[in-house]
């Protein structure tokens, strides 16, 4: 502890700021931890932000917070000042991994097309295929069924 005129005086509160410059944003987050309180102030770097606090109780618990925080904004893109985000190889983002699943369902998706193309022109060649317009096959099946045609209609 350092003496301040004859006071002690307390410990330094810790700061971590990060930085996210990705997809054209430019925004700020930092966390500083008071002893068993955290201050998280955020918003658009040049500006003041916002800032929320939040009591953990004691020290410890408010230490494992600010940790567990600062994973998460790490995971989301964020750095330290002047620094970089990771690689896009070093470690996949959640929104990364969110889309994962959906992406490869995207891709085997447009596979079983592909596939399928071959198989529909020769079909078409022999005649196997309907490529008879909607409207004209709508047309057609209301007459088969005894309907009056929608178009005819009086509105």
């Amino acid at each position: 502890r350092s003496v301040f005129f004859g006071a002690a005086m307390p410990p330094r509160a810790a700061v971590t700021r990060l930085e996210c410059n990705e997809g054209g944003s430019s925004k700020f987050w930092q966390i500083t931890v008071n002893g068993s309180s955290t201050d998280i102030t955020f918003g658009k770097i040049g500006t003041d932000g916002q800032t929320q606090t939040k009591d953990h109780g004691s020290p410890a618990a408010a230490q494992k917070f600010a940790e567990k925080q600062v994973e998460g904004k790490q995971k989301k893109g964020y750095a330290a000042p002047g620094g970089r985000a990771p690689k896009a190889g070093a470690k996949a983002s959640a929104k990364a991994v969110a889309k994962a699943p959906a992406k490869a369902a995207a891709k085997a998706k447009a596979g079983a097309k592909a596939k399928a193309a071959p198989r529909t022109a020769a079909k078409r060649a022999a005649g196997d295929v309907d490529d008879e317009e909607p409207a004209a096959k709508r047309s057609r099946v209301s007459a088969d069924l005894g309907l009056p045609d929608l178009k005819k209609l009086p509105v």
